[in-house]
């Protein structure tokens, strides 16, 4: 008999157990604790929304020079709103996984990477609002969506394979797929008006925001 299998025997009985080391769900690996990467995850976070309010600079000393600044001011609350949004879903999708492995660290840290994209494009759209820096923001808002439904198809499939179901409110549904087709839309609108782009960037956050305002439940 094979050395991965033993015989059983037992009330009358014959068993054969095989080991099921070989036979494993690849989602089945190694786990390790939430809260190491809960923890690299907000100190990421909080740097990327350090970096981007240094990115604020005065070109002056008089109102007039805070005045020149209102659109950069702007474009960074709604940076800091989209970082805002994807750390509280992220801590709620992290608190409701049943546990975190390999596949679940490198999801995360794309996601991660993606996010930290964000500076740069906020400072540049600050600086410069023409079609091409709007644009880009929006690439970087679509690859950190994909990045962010990627992490969340991962930890469904690993709670899946854990425990047969999945927990409530880890299953973000179909509002993140549906905000990655919004995000190319408003990508493709920015290439017709600047401000077309950031109007649908505008309408994502509301959509990821008001629910969570009003406690209202909404899943489509």
């Amino acid at each position: 008999m094979s050395e991965n299998a033993s015989l059983l025997k037992g009330h009358g009985e014959t068993r054969i157990h095989i080991n099921d080391a070989h036979t494993r769900h690849p989602l089945h690996t190694h786990m390790t604790s939430k809260a190491r990467l809960e923890a690299f995850s907000d100190g990421m976070f909080s740097i990327i929304i350090t970096i981007m309010v240094l990115d604020l600079k005065a070109s002056g000393e008089d109102w007039g020079a805070l005045v020149d600044m209102l659109p950069s001011i702007g474009i960074y609350a709604l940076s800091f709103l989209y970082v805002g949004i994807y750390w509280t879903n992220h801590h709620s999708m992290i608190h409701a996984a049943v546990g975190v492995n390999g596949l679940v660290l490198w999801a995360n840290l794309l996601l991660l990477f993606m996010l930290s994209l964000m500076p740069f494009t906020t400072r540049w759209m600050g600086e410069v609002f023409d079609t091409v820096p709007v644009a880009v923001y929006g690439i970087t808002l679509t690859l950190s969506g994909v990045s962010y439904a990627l992490l969340n198809r991962v930890l469904v499939s690993l709670a899946r394979c854990e425990t047969g179901h999945v927990p409530p409110g880890l299953d973000s549904g179909y509002k993140a797929p549906a905000s990655v087709l919004l995000y190319c839309a408003g990508v493709g609108l920015s290439f017709l008006s600047p401000w077309a782009g950031i109007s649908i960037y505008m309408f994502i956050a509301t959509l990821w925001l008001v629910p969570v305002i009003f406690n209202l439940k909404w899943r489509f």
